[in-house]
């Protein structure tokens, strides 16, 4: 007897000192901290709020998801008297990547507003979130609704592809199972985070589908209905509420990626946006007139593509009447976009040239090298100081990016557009 406890001890307690050791030598080596990435999978599996409110009030993002280059939201709990609130909730296409903080389509839509309506006081609230899918956006929704908006703008749906397998995750029960297991292993073991990065990026591990990964066609349908009751709640809490919503289309560009696996199921969403506005009687700018040219890759788009989703936003509240009727409004007191990019600041060089050299390193590591090179172009001949760009590229440790900003460089010095940076490293990094 006392053999077999012996053994049955050492069954458990061998294998478990030995993950202790594991886990203790994983937590010594340098990167054992979660990602980004998989800090940004952690997010969106979890239920933790994504805006943070103390005694006073005051709200904003909770730091954790700005470090996850979301933009940093601060806002009063509830508006100002006299003022009419607008809330945005939404993924990416609201959080307005690659020209947040500035340049989102609720950063246009204030200005608009204020000036085709004389007379009244906007404030627009901007909670977009990056690549949270529907399913996560419930949360921002009904935290929305607890900041006293006037009105809700709603564009979800556009990361709901990727994140399906972590909502319905293939095998049944047992993969649920097992889901559940490894989300908080990804969370606090590094040895499991090693593990798993020797597999493959841990935020896979079947969980975020890939752009070639195909979901059956019975999957497919079942991201679509869960799309559209995801809709009928958001109106349904909103109406109980007493908040009027407004939805936007999900518009997107075929010819950037035909690859990706999830257009057709994104065109049946975008068709079920339609179909359930219209079936609910709701205030809806589609957004279908959208030019393929405006879009910078499947759904993202430019500043001018901003623009026009704000103006349709604009123009769908004011045939709503809200917060007066259509007749009320002067369109012809909109300013032109020079200057609304002017009043948002999207044309300071220190702003651009950031801008113009993230845009640079998305396309490089999107293999479209034109179009890399077409922005880094911009970015070195905009920026204010020779020295910005190279220090923002060099800790990014890209070879790609890094031979381009060099061949870049060269020609444009050969044509005498551009000064020579004046860091030791940085001329080094140029091939000076």
């Amino acid at each position: 007897m006392t053999r077999a406890w012996a053994r049955l001890a050492a069954a458990v307690l061998v294998p478990l000192a030995a993950a202790l050791a594991a886990e203790g030598a994983a937590r010594l080596r340098s990167g054992n901290a979660p990602t980004d990435t998989e800090s940004a999978l952690l997010w969106v599996a979890g239920a933790r709020p994504a805006f943070v409110c103390g005694p006073g009030g005051a709200c904003r993002t909770d730091p954790e998801l700005v470090r996850l280059s979301n933009p940093d939201v601060i806002f009063g709990a509830r508006p100002s008297s006299g003022t009419f609130r607008v809330v945005c909730v939404g993924d990416s296409t609201t959080a307005g990547w690659p020209y947040q903080p500035r340049g989102g389509y609720p950063e246009w839509l204030a200005p608009i507003l204020t000036a085709a309506l004389p007379g009244r006081r906007f404030e627009v609230l901007n909670l977009g979130i990056h690549a949270w899918d529907g399913k996560r956006l419930e949360t921002v929704f009904d935290q929305a609704l607890g900041f006293a908006p006037n009105a809700l703008v709603v564009r979800v749906g556009y990361d709901d592809y990727a994140h399906f397998l972590l909502r319905r995750p293939r095998g049944g029960a047992f993969a649920a199972a097992a889901l559940k297991l490894r989300l908080p292993l990804l969370e606090h073991s590094a040895a499991f985070r090693m593990l798993a990065r020797g597999i493959g990026p841990a935020p896979r591990l079947g969980i975020v589908a890939r752009a070639t990964t195909r979901l059956s066609d019975a999957e497919e349908k079942e991201l679509v209905a869960d799309h559209a009751e995801r809709l009928r709640g958001f109106a349904a809490r909103a109406r109980a509420a007493g908040v009027p919503l407004v939805l936007l289309g999900l518009p997107h560009w075929d010819g950037f990626n035909p690859e990706f696996a999830g257009t057709r199921a994104l065109a049946l969403q975008a068709a079920e946006t339609t179909r359930v506005a219209r079936e609910l009687r709701l205030p809806f700018a589609p957004l279908s007139e959208l030019p393929s040219a405006r879009f910078l890759d499947l759904m993202h788009v430019d500043a001018e593509g901003e623009r026009l989703v704000a103006l349709d936003a604009a123009k769908t509240l004011a045939a709503a009447g809200l917060p007066e009727p259509a007749s009320r409004w002067r369109w012809d007191r909109v300013p032109p976009r020079a200057a609304l990019e002017k009043r948002l600041g999207l044309d300071d060089p220190d702003y651009r040239a950031h801008l113009e050299s993230r845009l640079a390193l998305y396309f490089e590591s999107a293999g479209l090298d034109a179009r890399a090179a077409a922005h880094m172009t911009a970015a070195l001949t905009v920026a204010p100081n020779p020295d910005l760009i190279p220090e923002e590229l060099r800790g990014q440790g890209n070879p790609g990016m890094a031979a381009l900003y060099r061949k870049t460089f060269a020609e444009l010095r050969r044509k005498g557009r551009v000064p020579e940076p004046s860091n030791p490293i940085n001329r080094a990094f140029a091939g000076l």
